[in-house]
């Protein structure tokens, strides 16, 4: 059976250690429905530090969850990219980029179809271009870490 929304998983293994802080609370609730459902995260993998102008890398972002609450948090001077392997994921997150632009304001966020593996394969990212680079639960199952 194929996993439609984050419901659809036979589990609740990963979950939040915590409470989430306010600010990240806020954020959830201006994320587009389908995006908060088709979240399949462990936790949050957001740095808890000021990144206002930043420019964030989300390896494996999936439907975009992370990528849209840090799209947030970099404000419109920041930059967030999300990479990821599954053309349905990516769709998902593309889909609602003119979404959340218009509900923040501004439109800093960028996805691409690769492999955490191999990223020199994603043309489109610089070395060095990143000053944070998140994952949710993913690194584990790369082959080459």
């Amino acid at each position: 059976m194929e996993s439609k929304t984050s419901d659809d998983l036979k589990t609740n293994a990963c979950c939040m250690a915590g409470a989430l802080s306010k600010y990240i609370q806020e954020s959830i609730r201006h994320l587009y429905e389908s995006t908060v459902a088709k979240y399949y995260g462990c936790e949050l993998c957001l740095p808890s530090y000021y990144l206002t102008g930043c420019s964030v890398l989300d390896l494996e972002c999936g439907a975009g969850c992370n990528v849209y609450i840090a799209s947030q948090l970099v404000g419109h001077k920041g930059r967030v990219v999300g990479v990821d392997m599954t053309v349905e994921q990516l769709d998902t997150a593309q889909e609602q980029k003119a979404y959340h632009a218009e509900k923040f304001g501004f439109d800093n966020t960028e996805f691409y179809q690769g492999f955490s593996e191999s990223l020199s394969d994603v043309k489109t990212l610089e070395k060095r271009s990143f000053d944070d680079i998140i994952s949710n639960c993913i690194i584990n199952l790369c082959t080459i870490c």
